[in-house]
């Protein structure tokens, strides 16, 4: 990771087209710019950029914001978002004009705090909207203990979304296993539970189209 920063970094400082262009191809792979990205492509940066690490998503977005990358700060804001917050103020840059290569700007912090709560208000209401649904599947296997099951999830999920504890819960919104963990508590039959998996899906890949707006960024041209 650090090798990648530092070639970018530099191909953008002197001019050298490909070494730089290099640098962000790698980081694109790693941060997908568009598109809801395969199952596991949250473990990307540490597997295809050895040495990466949470907080090093700051970098990231530095770089970025330096080199016109602007196409993968969304995705790259939404993993500095799996920091805690005291993680995310000890990193901010307070000292306008100070170098912040490694702290995020004070509009970044905002954009990151308030990007928190709203992905976890979302992540809620994902579960509520799959649960609100209502219908089994037409190839339900139990359609009592189904409905029941389903009930149970509809219930639980305006609990949560009713206790302020919503806003400060560790949640990762766009991670699939996040609602799997939740769903699959409850005994709902395979075709009921795989059809719950389809509508989740396709809700998490709307929540993924939605970053640049959760972030109050432009909705970024793609680069690639």
């Amino acid at each position: 990771f650090k090798d990648v920063v530092i070639l970018t970094r530099l191909g953008h400082k002197y001019g050298v087209q490909q070494l730089c262009e290099g640098g962000l191809r790698r980081l694109r792979e790693a941060f997908p710019p568009a598109h809801y990205p395969p199952p596991g492509w949250h473990e990307t940066p540490e597997k295809g950029l050895p040495g990466f690490r949470t907080e090093d998503a700051i970098t990231v977005a530095n770089l970025a914001r330096l080199t016109g990358a602007t196409d993968i700060l969304p995705t790259v804001l939404y993993v500095c978002t799996q920091l805690s917050f005291n993680t995310i103020l000890s990193l901010s840059c307070l000292i306008p004009g100070s170098n912040n290569e490694d702290y995020l700007s004070m509009d970044d912090v905002a954009r990151c705090l308030s990007g928190q709560s709203e992905l976890r208000l979302r992540q809620l209401r994902t579960v509520l909207k799959v649960a609100s649904r209502g219908l089994r599947s037409d190839r339900c296997k139990n359609t009592e203990k189904c409905d029941t099951g389903l009930a149970t999830i509809r219930q639980q999920a305006i609990d949560m979304l009713a206790s302020p504890s919503s806003l400060t819960a560790d949640v990762d919104t766009l991670r699939v296993d996040t609602l799997w963990d939740f769903v699959g508590s409850f005994d709902l039959c395979e075709p009921c539970h795989s059809d719950i998996r389809i509508h989740a899906l396709r809700q998490m890949r709307l929540a993924f189209d939605d970053l640049p707006a959760i972030f109050n960024l432009e909705h970024p041209t793609s680069q690639q």
